[in-house]
Parts: structure tokens; sequence; C-alpha cells
């Protein structure tokens, strides 16, 4: 069966790429709950650009395809008789935007924002739309407060362990850096 009814319902919507934020809170919300996921998928032309010929996971479609302009409730037309979403959640990948037609959703609708020290302006739009916002970025939280955006909270970014976990090697550098901007 599709669905537990112990669990939460959530429609997860994201692009897919297996090296974003949103792919591993998706992993993490499977355990635990009821989920259909609904995006585009990473472009090979931005795999190129962004430099990420090293990934080494397959890029996978969503359970149902929207595309930047595909209707939400296009989406919901499409999931399973039966299956309403408690929850709709839209995490930010940078390659993507919200549904046009997000004022028809009637559950509560939360994002989660992560590069709001990059978007600060664009995202403060996007958050009026949604129920509950989370940022990436703590120091943004009062500032997105002091503008009138309700029900903001700081949720760092965390990994997934069965990815990230702690590997035995041994050490070669002193000092060391991953990470862009």
């Amino acid at each position: 069966s599709f669905q537990d009814k112990k669990k939460k319902n959530i429609l997860l919507d994201y692009v897919s790429y297996p090296v974003t934020t949103a792919h591993y809170m998706e992993r993490a919300l499977r355990k635990t709950q009821n989920v259909f996921t609904c995006g585009a998928m990473i472009t090979r032309e931005l795999i190129e650009r962004w430099n990420l010929k090293e990934m080494k996971w397959e890029v996978k479609p969503q359970d149902f395809y929207r595309g930047c302009n595909t209707s939400i409730m296009q989406v919901m037309k499409l999931l399973p008789k039966g299956w309403n979403p408690d929850l709709y959640l839209w995490i930010e990948t940078g390659l993507d935007n919200i549904p046009p037609d997000i004022k028809e959703l009637k559950m509560p609708k939360a994002c989660y924002l992560i590069d709001t020290h990059l978007y600060s302006d664009r995202h403060k739009e996007i958050a009026r739309y949604f129920d509950f916002v989370f940022l990436a970025q703590k120091e943004h939280v009062e500032k997105f407060k002091a503008e009138g955006v309700k029900n903001v909270y700081w949720l760092p970014l965390g990994c997934d362990p069965e990815i990230h976990g702690k590997t035995e090697m041994p050490k070669k550098y002193d000092v060391g850096f991953v990470g862009s901007v």
C-alpha cells in the first residue's frame, strides 16, 4: 500500500538531483512519513556548468513531473485516489520556482530556503506564499520576521549519515575546505 494511516502524507516539491539538501530530506522523510515527490530533474547542461560531473549517483525523476510553470493543481490530480497531502513542502534547489497557482493549495504549505545569503529579496517574496518558512541561514530569521514574514524558523543544513558518514582514512592535510560560492 502507498499509504500508512499512522503517518503524515507529504507532497515534496524540488528539482531532482542527488547532491542537494532536498534529496537528503526526501530520504529522511521517506523513513517516517508517506511521501510523494514532484518537480523536474537537473539537466546534463547544468551538471556540466556547475561542475557536478563527479557526482556518482543517478539523477532519478520525481514521482510526478512539475516544471517551472506547471500548475500544482495539475499535480494534485495525478496523486492516487484517496491520498491527500497533510503538508506541501517546497525545497529550494536554485533551479526552480514555486508553482504559479500555489495559493490554491488548501493544506499547510512549508518551504525550506537554502541560499538566503545569496537571494534574500527573492526569498522574502517566496516566503509570503507559505504558512511555515525554514531558513538554512540563521542570520536571516530575524530579518524575515521584521519584514512581516510569519512562522520563520532556522533549520540548519544537515547531512545524511548513510551518505556522509565518517570514513576512517589516514590524515593527509592539516586543513581542508569543501564548498563553493
